[in-house]
């Protein structure tokens, strides 16, 4: 059951599109599920349906609430702003915690593209919340966007739970190169994560909507290998899924 509800996040009103399981009982896992660069769209609702058919509550904040409708997404995902992130993320949260169909206990955030990039910033600035996350092909986590202050990169000594991320080698952003940096801080951090990554694939790769970067072969293997860590991390009851 897909539907929309209007959040508050800094005095703003922000939409945001709710998935529950049509089968199973509740309280049900639950994921964040941060937007790519095209927000809610075809790709996102396919994801929250995909998680509702595993048995995954989820979550979809519209992160460029505060900007007029008519901007493009090509510009709007560059007025993005670290802060106002958190609070999107802060909203979304405090959404769950008063609905008795989400466990709380249970509770997870994905993203791609710079979904990955905003989950990252959701694992940092509440890490008490998550106890699972996954990232797909998230670029630019070695700066801040918006305002002084560290780098999401820089404060994931906080982390609490474990990370699944899924790269493309052909990608230029995060590059081969960046991903190996991820890898190793996170290692050095002692956090546990496993990173796929997939030859002949780059930024993108598992957007159906892009069909100049949408490479299916490697997308359904990277979602399989979500879904495996998905069921693991949020305790999945098999006869659910």
């Amino acid at each position: 059951m897909l539907r929309f509800t209007t959040l508050t996040a800094d005095s703003s009103a922000m939409t945001a599109l709710v998935s529950i399981p049509a089968r199973g009982m509740a309280p049900f896992p639950g994921l964040v599920v941060m937007p790519h660069r095209g927000g809610i769209d075809r790709f996102t609702i396919d994801r929250l349906d995909r998680l509702a058919d595993l048995g995954i509550a989820s979550v979809a904040p519209d992160i460029y609430h505060r900007q007029p409708v008519a901007t493009p997404t090509t510009q709007g995902k560059d007025q993005l702003r670290d802060d106002e992130i958190e609070s999107d993320i802060a909203a979304v949260l405090e959404f769950i915690a008063a609905d008795g169909r989400f466990d709380k206990a249970r509770l997870g955030i994905l993203g791609h593209c710079q979904g990955g990039r905003t989950a990252l910033i959701g694992l940092v600035s509440r890490p008490e919340a998550f106890c699972a996350g996954v990232i797909y092909y998230g670029g630019s986590i070695f700066k801040r966007m918006g305002g002084p202050g560290p780098a999401p990169f820089n404060r994931m000594s906080v982390i609490k739970c474990p990370i699944a991320g899924f790269f493309g080698n052909d990608d230029s952003n995060p590059s081969p190169d960046d991903v190996s940096r991820f890898d190793a801080e996170l290692r050095r951090l002692k956090i546990p994560h496993e990173f796929h990554r997939y030859d002949g694939a780059g930024h993108a790769f598992q957007d159906f909507t892009d069909h100049h970067r949408s490479r299916e072969p490697q997308g359904e293997q990277a979602w399989a290998a979500t879904v495996t860590f998905l069921k693991r991390e949020l305790g999945l009851d098999a006869a659910a899924t």
